[in-house]
Formats: C-alpha cells, structure tokens, sequence
C-alpha cells in the first residue's frame, strides 16, 4: 500500500541541506555559529508546498511502480523533516520579552461576552508564529505572520476577526472556539476559550 508522507503533528517541514553541509564542513573542534530560526523559515515553507503535493497526488494502488516511488518519496520527506526538526531545536531567535516591554493586557468585549490577551498568550503567539520571534517549535499548525508586524498590528488583527464575528462570539460566550476573519488582505483564525485569547495565525481558506 502507497502512504502519505507523515506530518509531525500535522507540521511540516522544509530540508536544510545547506545548513547541514556548512556544519559538517566545520573545522574539527570549531563549535558552528547558532543558526537563525528565520532563516530556516522559507524552507519550512518549501517543504510545507513539497508535502502538500505529495499527499494530495497519490497514486493507483494498481500501479506498483509508481507507489514505490510514492512511498520512496514519502521517506525522504520524513528524513528531511527529522533534519529540520534536529537544527531548529538550538536556533537562534529575536527578542521576544523586549518586543512585549511595557505591554498591557489587551480586552476585546462584545456584549457581555469579554477575552482578554495577556502578556503569555501573546508571548505564545509570537514565538510561534512570528518570523522574527519564532523559537523553531513543532507543533500542529506553523503558518507565518507577515515579518513586519508590530505587536500592535497583532493585537488590532485579532480584534478585527473577532468583530467580524461578533454575533457568533456573543452568542457562544467564553466557551472555546475558533473564529475566522481577514484583516489587511489575510485570512487569520483566532482562537479563544475561558475568556482568553490564546491562538492566532494566517489560515489560508
């Protein structure tokens, strides 16, 4: 039987063979220079656009020789992603705790419905899905915001998701949920529950 390539909790990842190769051609003894998560991010992309093909493209079970190749694909994706998963674990990011000085917890109300975003969700935000902040972590979903965003056009796109479904949101109240939106030509899912703001990240439809 063909398989799909594996999605490490549903995260893909993009192949690094030039980091490897830099670092395997270090002279012996000399420690390699810290790599930038950011950097590592349009390859992380290209892979996401690799495996998204793959697994959508399957082949005849009938046809043995083109599951072979499928399935040989599919372990080099996953070899490709033990690879991304080993750099990423020890990359180097932004500042994060400087980029949120002086924050103040953010309150979105809509009736007698209220989240608030703390100074740790939105930490958790960053470092999860902002180019500069991103900390290299494997997790389910891993889209990128737009690297210029400023903590402040973050906690305005999250607003404006969520009033653009604010009859839904008053009507669900503080329960979890996840509210789509678009904001700036990009379309977000926001995610909430217990009265807090927790997840934010583009979703392409």
């Amino acid at each position: 039987m063909f398989r799909r390539a594996r999605w490490i909790a549903g995260l893909l990842f993009g192949v690094i063979v030039s980091l490897l190769m830099v670092v395997a051609g270090a002279a012996p003894g000399a420690e390699a220079a810290p790599v930038q998560c950011s950097d590592l991010i349009p390859r992380v992309e290209t892979y996401n656009a690799g495996v998204t093909q793959h697994n959508a493209n399957p082949p005849s079970s009938s046809n043995t020789a083109a599951v072979e190749a499928y399935n040989t694909e599919a372990d080099r994706f996953d070899q490709e992603r033990a690879a991304i998963q080993s750099a990423a674990a020890g990359c180097k990011t932004g500042d994060v705790n400087a980029a949120l000085k002086g924050y103040k917890t953010q309150y979105y109300k809509f009736g007698n419905t209220s989240f608030k975003l703390d100074r740790d969700d939105l930490k958790h935000i960053l470092t999860r899905h902002h180019p500069k902040y991103w900390d290299g972590s494997v997790k389910k979903e891993q889209t990128f915001l737009d690297r210029n965003m400023s903590v402040d056009d973050v906690t305005r796109a999250i607003g404006a998701v969520l009033q653009q479904n604010r009859d839904a949101v008053v009507a669900a109240g503080i329960k979890f949920d996840q509210y789509f939106g678009t904001y700036q030509g990009v379309r977000y899912q926001v995610g909430v529950g217990n009265g807090l703001v927790g997840q934010f990240f583009p979703k392409p439809a």
